[in-house]
């Protein structure tokens, strides 16, 4: 019988992952005050069963914001929720909504506050969810745990935020989820998979995608179809995020026949020039490099490894995507492949990416060639939010919210830009559960999928789980 998600135990392939303990103290923003009302006699609307998206009976107000999200006002759960729950951030026209990411340090190139803002300026246009507008306020967590926790202590306790959305970058969202679940705080689609934040089924959690650990499984299992009995050479990014990914890798590789020759892990804030860890790796003859790293310390080592030592040997990315951040002449990932969640943006036969490139670029999100990725995330993780905000229905509450989650997403809805549908419940937790396989074609400028998407669902018969049960049980 498989395990449920919340009883899987931690994959030990690289030593123990780095858990920093939630830092921020208790803080006014988990009580049950209201400040808002409800219907005092409504004490079964938070616990039906059988509730399903529509079943508030509010009439239909469809908007699409910008053709990449669809709101509607019908499809509510609710008219009310129970009087004792949570109103925190909400009052009759607006509801207050937090994020943390990096503003500044050496992963600022990747800060989502571009899209982030772009998405909710239009959505506010559109007449907000339920008739509020969306106050959205961003702190900046320097991409490190000491930065981190202050900014999620002023989001909490001065902004008084009704919910997290995209807590972005690995170490500082491990500094802050503990606090944020014992607060009750609804914490969605942080933008990191590792497994302490992706595998346990924490009731205010909702992971924006599967471990890095399995999506490493995944990546594993494509290196020894395309290269069987693989020699692997590692770089990666040297904490529990970069460490997760490339476990999984070399767990996935070594169960298959293949064999690790190099091992090179990287510090962040340490030096860009990335020439003498690209000669470590080719000196080792792989037959292939996988990279788990971030756009900003990638490029530079695929400037070393293509540009100052000539070598060919193919690469394969992790969960940083960093070829996905490229449009252009981008010839040193000429071939580079990887999995992403979202669609291959700069694929303009894909009618929504051309969508998505005319929303940002008339927001003033421009980047070299159209959109990138930080911008298909953020579509990503703001729908995710929106559509739960609607499903929760006028009396927004947070205990609504996580219950619209485990109860609203059945698999007929998925973001504009997804490769799947999102389908939760009570102990699944994890939105984005599929993955497409794609290459950076530099004659083209494009980014191609391969194939057809890899999926986690165990529904479908066909996830990971049924493929790797030991990986799943920790072993």
């Amino acid at each position: 019988m498989e395990m449920s998600r919340s009883g899987r135990s931690r994959l030990r392939v690289v030593g123990a992952l780095c858990v920093i303990l939630g830092l921020v103290t208790a803080a006014c923003g988990g009580s049950k005050s209201s400040s808002g009302t409800a219907s005092s006699g409504d004490k079964k609307s938070g616990s039906s069963a059988s509730v399903k998206p529509g079943a508030a009976g509010i009439a239909s107000k469809a908007r699409d914001i910008g053709g990449l999200i669809k709101l509607d006002d019908g499809e509510a759960m609710w008219k009310t929720r129970p009087a004792s729950e949570s109103r925190v951030g909400v009052t009759k026209t607006e509801v207050v909504l937090g994020a943390h990411m990096p503003l500044s340090g050496p992963l600022a190139a990747i800060a989502e506050k571009p899209g982030f803002e772009a998405i909710v300026n239009a959505v506010n246009e559109a007449g907000g969810i339920h008739g509020r507008k969306i106050v959205l306020k961003i702190e900046d967590n320097g991409a490190n745990p000491a930065k981190a926790v202050p900014a999620v202590q002023k989001l909490v306790q001065e902004d008084k935020v009704f919910g997290i959305v995209g807590g972005q970058i690995t170490a500082a969202q491990q500094a802050v989820m503990g606090s944020l679940a014992q607060q009750g705080i609804p914490d969605i689609a942080p933008n990191s998979m590792i497994a302490p934040i992706a595998e346990p089924t924490v009731k205010t959690r909702i992971a924006y995608g599967p471990s890095g650990q399995l999506f490493g499984y995944a990546t594993g299992k494509y290196i020894l179809e395309t290269y069987p009995k693989a020699k692997v050479a590692y770089l990666y990014q040297n904490d529990s995020y970069g460490r997760d990914s490339a476990g999984g890798v070399k767990y996935s590789v070594e169960k298959g026949g293949g064999t690790a020759v190099a091992d090179v892990p990287f510090n962040l804030g340490a030096s860009a020039d990335f020439t003498s860890a690209a000669q470590q790796l080719v000196n080792s003859k792989p037959d292939v490099i996988f990279v788990e790293a971030q756009f900003p310390q990638a490029v530079p080592f695929m400037k070393a490894l293509r540009g100052t030592l000539g070598s060919k040997i193919p690469v394969v990315f992790g969960n940083g995507q960093p070829e996905a951040y490229l449009t252009g002449d981008s010839p040193d990932f000429d071939g580079a492949t990887g999995f992403i969640y979202e669609k291959p943006f700069s694929d303009y036969s894909i009618p929504i990416n051309k969508v998505a490139k005319d929303f940002f670029e008339k927001a003033g999100v421009t980047y070299k060639g159209g959109p990138a990725l930080i911008s298909y995330l953020a579509v990503a993780q703001m729908s995710l939010m929106l559509r739960a905000m609607e499903l929760a229905g006028p009396d927004l509450t947070r205990e609504g919210l996580m219950e619209a989650f485990e109860k609203g997403f059945t698999g007929d809805w998925s973001c504009s830009v997804c490769v799947g549908p999102a389908i939760l419940g009570p102990e699944d937790h994890w939105a984005g559960e599929s993955l497409q396989l794609v290459k950076w074609d530099n004659a083209s400028t494009t980014l191609k999928a391969i194939g057809q998407p890899v999926s986690y669902e165990t529904s479908q018969g066909k996830g990971l789980r049924q493929t790797a049960p030991e990986l799943i049980k920790g072993q």
